[in-house]
C-alpha cells in the first residue's frame, strides 16, 4: 500500500489523459493513488512547483509522445518519464522561476476573465440591437 504524501507529483500513465499531472497539496486524510497514475516524488534538488510547471510545458509534451507507446491507447511507464530530460537550475533560480510563472498565470487568468466578462456584455448588446431592430409597433 502506498501513501501519498504532499509534493508528490502524479501522472496519468494511460489513455486521452496520459501525462496529466497533479501536485499533492494539503491532503486532509491518508490517500492511496490509483494503478492508472505514476507516482513522482520530488528530490531535494528540485522544487516541486518548478516540476509540475516543467510538466505543463511544451518540452515535457514531446519528450512524453517520444516516449510513449501503444496502438489506439498510449502509455508510459515510470522507467520512460525517468528517462526525460528536465532542465534543472540552482534551487532559488528554480523558486524565482515559479514566482514569476505564478504571477504571469494569475495575469493570464484575470485576462480570461475580462475577456468574458467582455463577451457577455458583447452579446448582450447584440440582443439589445436585435430587439430594437425587431421591435413591434
Amino acid at each position: 500500500m502506498t501513501i501519498l504524501s504532499e509534493n508528490d507529483i502524479v501522472i496519468a500513465r494511460t489513455g486521452g489523459t496520459i501525462g496529466k499531472s497533479f501536485l499533492i497539496k494539503d491532503i486532509p486524510v491518508r490517500s492511496l493513488f490509483a494503478s492508472y497514475l505514476i507516482r513522482v516524488i520530488p528530490s531535494k534538488n528540485i522544487f516541486p512547483e518548478y516540476l509540475k510547471y516543467f510538466l505543463e510545458s511544451p518540452e515535457y509534451w514531446e519528450q512524453l509522445y517520444d516516449a510513449a507507446w501503444g496502438a489506439g491507447q498510449p502509455n508510459v511507464n515510470g522507467t520512460s518519464l525517468s528517462n526525460l530530460i528536465v532542465s534543472l537550475s540552482p534551487l532559488a533560480e528554480q523558486q524565482a522561476i515559479v514566482e514569476r510563472v505564478d504571477k504571469l498565470m494569475a495575469m493570464i487568468g484575470e485576462l480570461e476573465k475580462q475577456v468574458s466578462e467582455r463577451k457577455e456584455q458583447s452579446e448582450m448588446l447584440m440582443q439589445s440591437v436585435l430587439r430594437e431592430a425587431f421591435a413591434k409597433g
